[in-house]
């Protein structure tokens, strides 16, 4: 049955080694997917960022008047429901603080209420805060300030 007489088993030993190198590898596979993609991703502040684009061209391609603001959505190409969920959006006429703005006739257009957050230097750091863009621009003779910002967190529960 042996032919063997040496007493050579080194082709039998060296199954060992291969399921050494096999676990070694599967877990540095884990350890480096688990690293990587289990923290989820922050678009934030590009989210914002986009979303301010939008609504300032929106602005500057059409008129503002009472028929542009109460069909806002519709003609910036927004989804509303998306909009009141995740974002926020204000926009002042001739404002300096747009942010804290109290006077109901510089906000044409405002969704959402967390706008003193957008301020806050903190707020940077601490994940509970939506992530701001706030910009500036003049059209027809008027200032306008757009203030966007997002909510929304791309984390996801694995399990």
């Amino acid at each position: 049955m042996l032919n063997n007489r040496r007493g050579d088993l080194g082709d039998i030993t060296m199954i060992f080694v291969y399921l050494f190198f096999i676990v070694i590898i599967g877990v540095g596979i884990f350890a480096g997917i688990y690293l990587f993609f289990i923290q989820g991703y922050e678009f934030r502040e590009a989210e914002s960022d986009v979303l301010n684009y939008k609504v300032s061209h929106c602005i500057l391609d059409n008129n503002i008047d009472s028929k542009f603001i109460g069909d806002f959505y519709n003609k910036c190409a927004l989804e509303k429901g998306v909009v009141e969920k995740y974002n926020l959006i204000r926009v002042c006429k001739n404002s300096d603080d747009c942010v804290n703005e109290r006077d109901e006739k510089a906000v044409l257009i405002g969704q959402g209420s967390k706008f003193q957050a957008c301020r806050f230097e903190g707020g940077r750091k601490n994940d509970a805060f939506p992530r701001c863009v706030i910009k500036n621009f003049v059209k027809d003779g008027q200032s306008y300030e757009v203030i966007t910002g997002s909510t929304q967190n791309s984390r996801r529960s694995l399990g």
